[in-house]
């Protein structure tokens, strides 16, 4: 009983709760993005394939990390 006491008191404290507007989906802008994500896709794989060192390489992949991160 004290638990379920707790819980109330809680789920009243934590104030009333609001769903999050959904985002509008515009074609011509996610198309944009996907051009643009691909174009440094493909340029980031070019540098990869050309890189001489194996730390170069390594600078190709963290670049491609970030990108692949700030995508999502």
């Amino acid at each position: 009983m004290k638990c379920l006491c707790y819980l109330v008191g809680l789920v009243l404290l934590s104030g009333p709760s609001y769903a999050q507007k959904p985002v509008v989906y515009s074609a011509p802008v996610y198309k944009a993005n996907l051009a643009q994500l691909t174009a440094k896709r493909t340029e980031l794989a070019a540098r990869y394939r050309q890189a001489a060192t194996p730390a170069a390489q390594a600078a190709c992949l963290a670049k491609a990390r970030e990108l692949w991160l700030n995508a999502l």
